[in-house]
């Protein structure tokens, strides 16, 4: 507990500056500094570990360590009185086979006791919901009362909803290579509900954001996007 003191002792929050191509759109102020953990266990296939701490972590700050698997960070906060505290852990990845993003519960990969962690304030990995493969479609304003149809493979599909609960297909299938992602195989999804089969993805770019937690906890999301990055700042 002594050098998670210590490192409280010593720690600042930070400031850190959001840019694009044209200049500075916001900055982030009081964001927390890399913290220590002490006496934290890990084990194998777990997704919680357990930390000797009673206030300083919060959900969405990443976390690194020995057995933690590279992007996590902290899902949820578990505080028991008597009981050490429980962190879950998850991360965000990519399917190469699918070409689907998910974020998910995510287990250590080895087991250790009373070892050193490291929490911060900015996440610097993406954090996304379910994103899939650009070329994802769903009908919008087809109805099979209005005489619209989709037609996939040469078959038309009328068994959807008007309003747009529509039709779509989702990748199961596909190549990875340079860059490009290629669809193999397919799954096709009718009149299903708008939150199981979202919007066309555009041209593939994440639904993500970067997560920054300030010293009382407030998170503050800023959107990943190509072309745009964040630095810190010490003013």
């Amino acid at each position: 507990m002594a050098g998670l003191i210590s490192t409280l002792n010593n720690s600042m929050p930070a400031n850190y500056k959001y840019y694009d191509s044209l200049g500075l759109l916001r900055t982030i102020s009081n964001v927390l500094d890399p913290l220590e953990l002490t006496s934290v266990e890990v084990n194998s296939g777990s997704s919680i570990i357990t930390v000797d701490e009673t206030s300083v972590v919060y959900p969405g700050q990443p976390i690194s360590g020995f057995g933690i698997p590279l992007g996590c960070f902290v899902h949820s906060v578990r505080r028991e009185a008597g009981n050490p505290t429980q962190l879950t852990l998850w991360s965000s990845s990519f399917n190469l086979t699918t070409g689907v993003w998910s974020t998910a519960a995510t287990n250590a990969t080895a087991s250790a006791t009373n070892i050193t962690v490291l929490v911060s304030g900015f996440c610097p990995f993406t954090i996304v919901s379910l994103a899939y493969a650009m070329g994802t479609w769903r009908n919008l304003h087809s109805s099979n009362t209005s005489g619209g149809y989709i037609a996939i493979n040469n078959v038309e599909l009328t068994t959807h909803e008007a309003l747009g609960a529509g039709v779509a297909q989702v990748p199961t299938a596909g190549i990875w290579s340079t860059g490009t992602y290629t669809t193999t195989a397919a799954d096709v999804r009718v009149s299903d509900s708008l939150a199981a089969t979202p919007l066309k993805r555009h041209n593939g770019e994440l639904h993500g954001a970067y997560v920054l937690v300030s010293s009382n906890g407030h998170k503050s999301v800023v959107q990943a996007l190509p072309g745009r990055e964040i630095l810190y700042s010490p003013s």
